[in-house]
């Protein structure tokens, strides 16, 4: 069962609880986000088209930081997905819209 976690409400930690999540950051609020428990195998980040175009653009802005991928979101803004790394995402783990 998928759920749906809006991250484009406010900054923080949004925790994934269980498989099949879909975190949105298509209009996220500026700032500096995290997700912590994602799983690379079956969750999801909504991001925007406009900001990234395709699963390469958004892979040409996420870079690794201590064992984290952190994703430049622009504006300042980023979102550091916590204990994963660059190389284990894939285009399976992004929804652009």
């Amino acid at each position: 069962m998928t759920s749906f976690i809006d991250g484009t409400t406010g900054v923080g930690t949004l925790a994934a609880s269980g498989s099949g999540e879909e975190f949105n950051f298509t209009l996220s609020v500026a700032g500096a986000h995290a997700i912590s428990g994602f799983d690379p195998s079956s969750d999801l980040v909504a991001l925007s088209v406009a900001r990234f175009g395709n699963y390469a653009g958004v892979m040409a802005d996420t870079t690794s930081s201590s064992g984290a991928a952190v994703i430049d979101l622009g504006n300042g803004s980023h979102l550091t997905l916590l204990n994963v790394l660059p190389g284990q995402l894939t285009s399976a783990n992004f929804a652009l819209g």
